[in-house]
């Protein structure tokens, strides 16, 4: 899913990736740093933010610990 949210960024499909989010939320809802995380990255794409890669990067390497 992850990878699915990355190809929309770098496609420039904000509002495709933003319809993924309630699914990883439900994924990690007891995870509250991922949750964090992925608030963080729903900021981003809903500004368009030019730095939303590098908001999912951070994202993976919460995941990843």
């Amino acid at each position: 899913m992850i990878a699915q949210i990355e190809q929309h960024i770098k496609q420039g499909h904000y509002e495709q990736a933003l319809s993924l989010l309630p699914k990883l939320e439900q994924a990690f809802a007891d995870h509250a740093e991922m949750r964090w995380a992925i608030q963080s990255l729903q900021r981003d794409l809903e500004s368009h933010n030019q730095n939303t890669l590098d908001t999912l990067h951070g994202l993976k390497q919460v995941l990843v610990g």
